[in-house]
């Protein structure tokens, strides 16, 4: 297989996803820092690298496959950039012909994502109130 992502970079993850109806790999990797790495999601599609997500996080919350159809699915990243990891940013990316792009992003703190059974098109999102309480 042809080098994907940065040099020195470490993969952390490769999965089949059929993003498009001829397939895609999906590689999550990062450069390997114990504090704060360098995360980048590559789509891999007819031996083209294609960046999905590239920045500097705490860890890594979650990789997902949604399926919508038989042939058709959607990739789903959680990660936290904060410190203590009091976080949780979300993002769903889909694709249409050669582009890839997201159809969800959302920042939260203490926040939990749920995918509904009825419909994989269907998110509950919560995000803790860090309001003062009014008097």
């Amino acid at each position: 297989m042809a080098h994907f992502g940065p040099t020195g970079f470490t993969v952390r993850c490769i999965s089949y996803v059929n993003a498009t109806s001829g397939g895609e790999t999906l590689l999550l990797v990062d450069d390997s820092a114990e504090i704060f790495p360098k995360v980048e999601l590559h789509v891999v599609r007819d031996a083209k690298d294609r960046l999905l997500f590239s920045e500097v996080i705490s860890a890594v919350a979650g990789l997902r496959i949604f399926r919508l159809e038989e042939r058709k699915e959607l990739v789903g990243f959680a990660y936290h950039s904060g410190g203590d990891q009091s976080d949780t940013s979300f993002e769903v990316f889909d694709a249409s012909d050669d582009s890839y792009h997201s159809v969800l992003s959302k920042k939260t703190t203490e926040g939990q994502v749920m995918v509904l059974d009825d419909s994989p098109l269907r998110f509950e999102l919560w995000s803790a109130n860090t309001s003062p309480d009014p008097l």
